[in-house]
């Protein structure tokens, strides 16, 4: 959000199909993961798989959150992509791609993933339901600008800051309750039942 052409706070809010993947991959194998920056299961269980039927569990739990911890990293890399133009701009996305498919972002067959074969083989036969199951949630796109204005005006009077100096960014996940974390500054990662108004503002705070 932001007044085209003026000098203005921002916030980015927005979902992202590659987490909702992995996190349909995580909960249909049944991985157990254990991280601060972890979502709870989603708010649509997926069927259970037996995929990893047979294979060690706490390795593919130490993989599959170590790809996690990529893939958010890789999402807000691009919500925060630099201002450029022309060629600048295509070879700043080439070079974002690359990284997303050298990381093992989702397609069809996980190339990304090959140093984790057991992993890599559940993503792969989970792919089509786990695309199937993502969704674009169309609340984004009804973004409540009264109510971030007013969580804006109160973060900028709070800490004594022009409220053109504010950004953040909000990734959105379909997941259970209200979680959410800061993981990192600027940025946090969020269930989609999670309390907008403390989430925008942990956005924004955490970035001063």
């Amino acid at each position: 959000m932001r007044i085209a052409g003026q000098p203005s706070w921002r916030l980015s809010v927005s979902d992202s199909q590659s987490l909702e993947v992995a996190l349909y991959v995580r909960d249909a194998a049944g991985i157990v993961v254990a991280g601060d920056d972890v979502p709870p299961p989603l708010t649509a269980p997926p069927p259970r798989s037996d995929v990893l039927d047979g294979a060690d569990p706490a390795p593919v739990a130490a993989q599959w959150l170590a790809w996690w911890r990529t893939l958010v990293a890789l999402d807000l890399e691009l919500q925060k992509a630099p201002t450029l133009d022309g060629a600048a701009w295509q070879a700043w996305a080439r070079e974002h791609a690359a990284r997303r498919d050298a990381a093992g972002t989702p397609t069809d067959d996980f190339a990304g993933l090959a140093h984790a074969p057991a992993l890599r083989q559940a993503c792969v036969a989970l792919a089509h339901d786990a695309y199937g199951a993502a969704r674009r949630n169309p609340e984004l796109d009804r973004a409540p600008w009264a109510q971030t204005k007013q969580v804006v005006d109160d973060v900028a009077q709070a800490h004594g800051v022009d409220p053109d100096v504010l950004s953040g960014v909000v990734i959105q996940v379909p997941t259970t309750g209200g979680w959410w974390r800061v993981v990192e500054p600027g940025a946090v990662l969020a269930s989609t039942a999670a309390p907008y108004d403390a989430v925008v503002r942990a956005a924004f705070e955490s970035a001063l």
